[in-house]
């Protein structure tokens, strides 16, 4: 029988209170404890508190050891079920922390494919996400989404090694690849068109490629939900002086998952900004963005200690995906009450 967090917690209290044999309030719903202890009267508020007797400590003190070892964990976060799962931009930074953070939310039989473009990174994490959780099979692939070779190897990679799909009960896609691009210009700086082209392909064009050749790898079946996750931006929504690049990019995925959700009802999809990261790419935008108060404001964050850190944000993240209460194409910020 599945035991609530009110049992848990007053099991707990128990044990405190009987290792320091101090008179302490135990709600009454624990026989262990009943059993042993004596009423002392009652506070103000109606709270009984009970007072150990002292030849009895030892064997109380094993009892609660005892209910508690058969006790559920509760203490253990919820898991996503069973999850075949592919993450782009899963070396570093973010990436390397929602890697770490889903692979312990995973059920065993999940399986997890790294996507980035250096080996080295991807290798390393793979190997050691293998070793600390050895029910989940992690995988890597080296590719560079910004072209068609790049985006069909996922696919075809994805479809290859997850060998126990047909066991999931989620397929999870999750766009993080991405990049800051020239913020040493401003908007009349750019006067070639290969300078967007460039960008936008890596940026926008690759993710809707590597979303829309995953979801069709893996069709919908009863049984499986299908999420998209898009690592989005407040430079989705404002605009920032000297990031013209990165704006665009951030806002047109932005809408481009909109889209998706829109057509496909049966997809739930999400766009997350994970809030300003303690990350390279803060720092490349510290040292190189060309609108002064813009390296200042971001210097300031640095300074006082406002950037977030990753493992935290993918925290939320993942909260937010076990709720599963997000209207999909959403678009949720970490500061987001939720």
């Amino acid at each position: 029988m599945s035991q609530t967090k009110h049992e848990w917690r007053s099991r707990v209290s128990c044990l405190a209170w009987s290792c320091s044999l101090q008179p302490h309030p135990v709600v009454p719903d624990c026989p262990a404890v009943l059993a042993h202890a004596h009423s002392a009267g009652s506070d103000a508020h109606g709270v009984l508190w009970f007072e150990p007797p002292r030849s009895s400590f030892f064997p109380l003190v094993a009892r609660c050891c005892q209910v508690m070892s058969e006790t559920p964990d509760l203490a253990s976060p919820p898991d996503l079920g069973i999850v075949s799962c592919v993450l782009s931009g899963g070396s570093r930074g973010l990436g390397r922390s929602l890697a770490s953070e889903l692979c312990a939310r995973f059920q065993p039989g999940s399986e997890l494919l790294l996507v980035a473009r250096t080996e080295s990174l991807l290798r390393h994490l793979a190997e050691e996400l293998n070793r600390s959780h050895p029910g989940v099979t992690v995988s890597w692939h080296v590719a560079d989404l910004g072209t068609d070779e790049g985006i069909c190897g996922v696919a075809a990679e994805a479809k290859r090694g997850f060998r126990n799909h047909s066991q999931a009960g989620r397929l999870l896609i999750i766009n993080n690849a991405g990049s800051l691009g020239d913020v040493k210009k401003f908007f009349l700086d750019f006067t070639k068109p290969d300078d967007m082209t460039v960008y936008l392909s890596l940026n926008v064009s690759s993710a809707m490629c590597f979303t829309s050749s995953l979801l069709r790898a893996f069709p919908g079946r009863p049984g499986l939900q299908r999420i998209v996750v898009n690592i989005s931006s407040l430079a989705a929504l404002h605009p920032f002086k000297s990031w013209s690049l990165y704006c665009t990019g951030k806002a047109a995925r932005e809408m481009m998952f909109k889209v998706l959700a829109a057509e496909q009802k049966n997809i739930r999809v999400l766009s997350y900004a994970p809030g300003p990261l303690d990350t390279e790419m803060h720092e490349l935008a510290r040292a190189e963005s060309a609108d002064p108060e813009l390296r200042q404001f971001l210097a300031n964050q640095k300074d006082d200690d406002k950037l977030v850190d990753c493992d935290v944000t993918v925290r939320k993240l993942v909260g937010i995906l076990l709720a599963d209460s997000f209207e999909s194409g959403a678009h949720i910020d970490f500061y987001d009450e939720v």
